[in-house]
């Protein structure tokens, strides 16, 4: 380094760094103060490098050293306008060179330095740097070794593309050196060795590809280390092998199943995690499950075993029991925005996760809850096999006096539900005695993981009949009823859970015990803190879906919405708790109608408060005014219940608005403009439900809506996969206010149909969203066919697709409706093509009568358009299974 301190500047900096050791906080808020003074100083970065890189400095310590690097590294994150590109250059030389140092502290700051640089500048900016470090790994010191190959590691990590794609093709020189680190005396290099190609596994990496071969004997090679960290990383590998290179596994098989049998039942956890991931990915590779059929029985005795709650975890669980909830055992909550109420609400992958009911599995990931989900994922795949094999161990477990085992075997069973449970069913009503019995066991594990197990074969056991009568049905209720109010928390969560799930899955039965559920739901609010009571607004949320206006009791009333109402008034405006609060208060809305008039314009004001107060915020943040996030879920979820209690009120929410109507007029177009997706998702499903109920509201402001809505849904790829969910609102909004405002949507129609036509014809396009468009352009087609019908030959063919398969609704029958119009207006357009709508109008089971009429007019005159042409024209389908059923129901409907 060049560079040279000024000898008295130096001192009085090493001597604010001695004062820095001080443990007075007052002498440290001064130092860190002047430190921060400091960075106006041009040559400050400088010094800090020459004090964190000279290991002999007068009145130094090596405490001083690493501070003088971490400010450095500190002063690089921020971008301090001192750090010239000479700064980056001395720093890089420093970095290098004290990646050699004796102490191992300097070391680590070394290489945390290094990653910093390249994060920052990116590893292009740096050139030297893989070859230095590649060169450090020839150094005699086994601790150079470590520190080079932990530094090249985490370079990896954070540069796997850009490695991958270098054009100077660094990785075929580094990968061969890497595996070779393989066999180092040292552990900490041979495991940094292995999580270094770990990176670049599943990557398609052309530089691992060439040496894949001698990549995994490498690891091979490695099977019997006896380091704890060097096995977790090696089994990581293993797994990743079997995820992007199965056939690399193949030839060694056996050896290989026999190694991640013997790791899974490894006595450190985090080892056997990583081994039973194996097992996992194995489940979800149909296949490759032949080559793993052969072992079952002795995987399945390992994941049994790794299903058994040990010592440490009992104790960490009943600690967590007894104690009182504090703000981090409590997940953040992230409220979802609201979908449409139109065609297109199908679940996506990610919703249709959140709502299964897959608690067991849910919260932080460990050994017991991989080998469950593996088991569950196996009964999928290997079913009555499966079972043959898990039976026995399963009944010794059962039998065993050791309450641990029994809890193994409850879990197991619940595990195995889905895959397995027509095998089960001869077992099915011994078994559902013994789990009612459960639900009194003295221990608090055995009663949860119960509640969760008959949740699972709830479906089962609440239809099962002897003798005409449903045996089971009631003792389930009762049971899971009784443990509600349980003193275990976690008994309480597990309970509540599974009557969400009674509740959604007993078609209605089990309306007759609302009584019973409402008043068991009132008193958890005595007893339940804070993690349960969001579970217990998910619970009464379902209750009011599922039950509707029959909640509009005064039970209810006295035991459900005045807690709701007590807690909704504690809990501050910046309280994420509002969010499931507000989301259970949206459902009750709807489902207690005219009965939630009373509460409605207190939530009602405080919903817009709520909105306004973050609007402002958000503003207020985007022009540098404050420095905080603001969290606009505040704005999605009081959106969302101000839609609720729309639909709930309908006509009578009139009542509500009136008072405030200018107020929510104005969020309400200014949110349909928001730059978050989410909140705009939100606020067009509000406008669907205001033009449904209220119409009057948004006549006058038809021309901005449509504006907004125009430039919301242009066809763009890119832009619908951000933002799907506004699309979908959007445009099913656009419907419902089509079919209020009538023939005077007429000014907006064809610049609504030069982005709806596009996006129902691209391949792009989600099938969610396509059923919406249509259900949209056909009533588009209902009350202006006169602009729509010139079009129809442009998105016939695509419409017929995206309605043939849906649900029958009012709002697929008033789509053709509009369709039956547009065929009126133009048949011409259609006379290629008709067969699609041929095929798809007779897909209804449930048709009215009056587009029953109107199908069979446009039938009798489109067959007589194409006179002795028509049998031709209804064998053009292409699929001679469909073409016979729908010719069936022509005649049978149609007599055609």
């Amino acid at each position: 380094m060049s560079w040279q301190p000024d000898p008295t500047s130096l001192n009085q900096l090493i001597d604010l760094l001695i004062k820095a050791q001080s443990p007075d906080s007052n002498v440290q808020m001064m130092v860190y103060n002047q430190l921060q003074s400091f960075n106006a100083i041009p040559d400050f970065n400088n010094y800090l490098i020459y004090i964190f890189a000279t290991p002999n400095l007068p009145q130094s310590n090596i405490y001083m050293r690493n501070q003088s690097g971490l400010y450095l590294k500190n002063n690089i994150i921020n971008s301090n306008s001192n750090i010239t590109p000479d700064t980056i250059a001395h720093a890089k030389e420093a970095s290098i060179q004290t990646l050699i140092d004796k102490d191992k502290m300097i070391r680590l700051t070394s290489g945390t330095l290094i990653s910093t640089i390249i994060n920052i500048y990116g590893l292009e900016s740096w050139p030297e740097i893989l070859p230095s470090l590649d060169k450090l790994l020839d150094h005699p010191e086994t601790y150079v070794v470590e520190a080079s190959i932990n530094a090249i590691e985490k370079i990896c990590e954070d540069n796997t593309r850009q490695l991958n794609e270098d054009t100077n093709k660094p990785l075929f020189y580094m990968i061969p050196k890497i595996i070779k680190l393989f066999e180092n005396p040292s552990a900490k290099v041979r495991r940094d060795a292995i999580k270094c190609i770990n990176h670049f596994i599943t990557t398609n990496s052309e530089a691992l590809n060439a040496n894949i071969n001698n990549y995994v004997q490498g690891l091979y090679q490695r099977t019997s280390d006896t380091d704890p960290e060097v096995r977790k990383y090696l089994c990581q590998s293993i797994v990743n092998i079997l995820d992007a290179y199965p056939n690399q596994l193949i030839p060694e098989f056996e050896n290989v199943v026999n190694f991640m049998l013997y790791c899974t039942n490894d006595e450190d956890e985090s080892v056997a995690l990583e081994a039973c991931e194996f097992w996992l990915v194995f489940a979800e590779k149909y296949e490759l499950s032949q080559y793993i059929e052969p072992y079952l029985p002795k995987i399945v005795q390992i994941l049994l075993k790794s299903m058994v709650y040990n010592e440490e975890e009992i104790e960490m669980l009943d600690q967590d029991d007894n104690n009182q909830d504090t703000d981090q055992d409590i997940k953040p909550m992230h409220h979802k925005s609201k979908n449409a109420h139109g065609m297109g609400e199908e679940k996506d992958d990610e919703d249709e996760d959140d709502d299964d009911d897959d608690d067991e599995y849910a919260y932080e990931w460990n050994l017991r809850k991989c080998a469950a989900y593996t088991l569950d994922e196996f009964s999928s795949l290997y079913s009555n096999n499966l079972l043959e094999i898990l039976l026995p161990p399963l009944q010794e477990k059962l039998n065993s006096q050791d309450w641990k085992d029994n809890e193994c075997a409850i879990l197991a069973l619940g595990a195995i539900a889905e895959g397995c449970g027509e095998s089960m069913e001869p077992y099915l009503p011994e078994m559902m005695k013994f789990l009612i019995q459960n639900l009194n066991n003295p221990k608090p594990l055995v009663r949860s993981i119960t509640c969760w197990t008959i949740s699972r074969y709830c479906q089962w056991g609440m239809n099962y009949q002897e003798g005409g009568n449903k045996i089971f049905f009631v003792p389930i209720v009762e049971g899971i009823l009784n443990t509600l109010l349980d003193s275990s928390k976690r008994v309480q969560e597990a309970s509540c859970s599974a009557l969400i799930t009674l509740i959604e899955e007993s078609n209605g039965d089990i309306i007759q015990f609302m009584n019973p559920i409402i008043e068991k739901l009132g008193q958890a609010f005595n007893i339940y803190q804070s993690r349960n009571l969001l579970i217990l607004y998910n619970a009464i949320g379902t209750l009011a879906e599922s039950f509707g206006e029959a909640i509009n009791t005064q039970e209810f009333v006295n035991l459900i919405m005045q807690p709701l109402v007590k807690r909704w008034s504690m809990l501050n405006d910046d309280d994420h708790d509002l969010f499931p609060l507000l989301e259970c208060i949206s459902y009750i809305a709807i489902g207690m109608g005219q009965g939630f008039l009373p509460f409605a314009d207190q939530i009602w004001k405080r919903c817009l408060t709520l909105i306004e107060t973050t609007i402002h915020m958000a503003e207020a943040s985007a022009n540098g005014i404050i420095d905080d996030y603001v969290d606009k879920d505040f704005i999605v979820v009081s959106l969302d219940l101000l839609s609720g209690i729309i639909q709930g009120l309908g006509a009578s929410a009139s009542q509500v608005i009136e008072p405030t109507l200018d107020a929510f007029l104005s969020i309400e177009l200014y949110c349909l403009k928001d730059s978050m997706a989410d909140v705009q998702q939100s606020a067009y499903a509000l406008l669907g439900d205001l033009a449904i109920n209220v119409f009057q509201y948004i006549k006058p402001y038809l021309n901005e809506i449509f504006t907004d809505v125009v430039n919301e849904t242009i066809p763009n790829e890119e832009r619908l996969a951000l933002s799907s969910s506004v699309y979908n609102n959007a445009i099913w909004a656009t419907g419902e206010i089509a079919l209020k405002n009538g023939a005077e949507t007429s000014p907006y129609v064809s610049k609504l149909l030069e982005n709806f036509i596009p996006l129902i014809q691209a391949v792009y396009t989600p099938n969610n969203l396509k059923e919406n468009l249509a259900i949209t352009i056909g009533r588009l087609g209902l009350v202006c066919h006169d602009i729509v019908a010139p079009l129809l030959q442009h998105f016939f063919i695509p419409w017929c697709a995206a309605l043939r398969n849906t649900a029958d609704n009012e709002e697929k029958i008033s789509a053709f409706l509009g369709m039956c119009n547009l065929i009126q207006a133009n048949p011409n357009a259609v006379s290629n093509d008709f067969v699609y709508f041929c095929d798809a109008v007779t897909q209804f089971n449930n048709i009215s009568p009056e587009l029953n009429e109107k199908v069979k007019e446009i039938l009798y005159g489109l067959k007589q358009m194409y006179g002795n042409q028509w049998d031709a024209m209804l064998s053009s389908l292409g699929n001679p299974d469909v073409e016979q059923i729908m010719r069936r129901r022509l005649m049978e409907r149609y007599q055609i």
